[in-house]
């Protein structure tokens, strides 16, 4: 299965943002949430962890993850499974993708097929995702999300 990657080019925001999670849901067996900078996380951030701790798979430290790259010291990167509860929780605790930030909740949501591939990537505090798509994919993203605009990355 053949993917490309499309850049979305603005904060998907209410329904568009419900609606890119669901579509992500249909797809994905796991999620996860970065936490470069631990101290720099407030409460709310941890309580939020917390409430999800039951969908938790683990926690490993990594220098990447879908559209980040460390070079100096990893990052606490939180795996979840993808489940109708965390799904209702991703949707209803922010209302853009791009809320999902440094101090108040964890950042970079990022969801994976189920062979482990990136489907979504994001970087909250730079403001960028992007989502794999293959063909058959790229027209269902078009129809579910007809208001969300992507563009093929260009090769390098």
């Amino acid at each position: 299965m053949t993917c490309d990657m499309y850049w979305i080019y603005r904060d998907p925001v209410g329904e568009d943002y419900t609606r890119l999670i669901e579509f992500c849901a249909k797809r994905s067996s796991k999620c996860t949430f970065a936490l470069q900078q631990p101290q720099q996380f407030g409460r709310s951030c941890h309580q939020f962890l917390d409430s999800l701790k039951e969908h938790l798979v683990e926690v490993a430290n990594q220098m990447e993850w879908p559209g980040t790259r460390l070079t100096l010291s990893p990052a606490a990167v939180y795996w979840y499974r993808v489940t109708p509860e965390l799904i209702a929780a991703l949707k209803t605790k922010v209302r853009s993708l791009y809320e999902w930030a440094v101090p108040d909740l964890p950042e970079d949501l990022a969801f994976y097929r189920p062979d482990g591939r990136a489907l979504l990537g994001t970087s909250s505090h730079e403001r960028f995702a992007f989502i794999n798509l293959t063909e058959k994919e790229l027209d269902e993203f078009k129809h579910e999300l007809p208001d969300l605009s992507v563009g093929k990355v260009p090769l390098p």
